[in-house]
């Protein structure tokens, strides 16, 4: 169903987890489709993106984190904003799926909307 929101871990697990890496991709099944979903904490904060670039579709997997604002994707540099999910810098012109967060009884929930 659409518009709910989906558990993705207790907080406590996810900043464990942030505390080796700086991002998580996770494959979430909704009404039958498959949404990858690339999960990132910056300045205490978890943000959820899509995980693909815009330009060519690449994976962002292994994507820079650059100023804890800006994410660099691996293949041509394209950079995105992670507050908004907007292209910042070229060869990417659209931006990136940005899913609302809340964090509620101290789990971590996404709305793939």
């Amino acid at each position: 169903m659409r518009n709910e929101w989906i558990k993705i871990a207790s907080l406590d697990e996810l900043n464990t987890y942030f505390q080796e890496t700086p991002s998580l991709v996770l494959d979430i099944e909704q009404d039958g489709s498959t949404f990858s979903v690339l999960l990132i904490k910056a300045d205490g904060e978890f943000h959820a993106l899509e995980n693909r670039c815009s330009h060519d579709n690449a994976g962002m997997e292994t994507a820079k984190l650059l100023d804890g604002r800006f994410l660099q994707c691996p293949r041509h540099g394209a950079k995105f904003d992670i507050h908004s999910g907007n292209a910042v810098s070229m060869p990417a012109k659209a931006p990136i799926k940005k899913y609302p967060l809340k964090e509620e009884d101290a789990l971590l929930f996404i709305q793939l909307n």
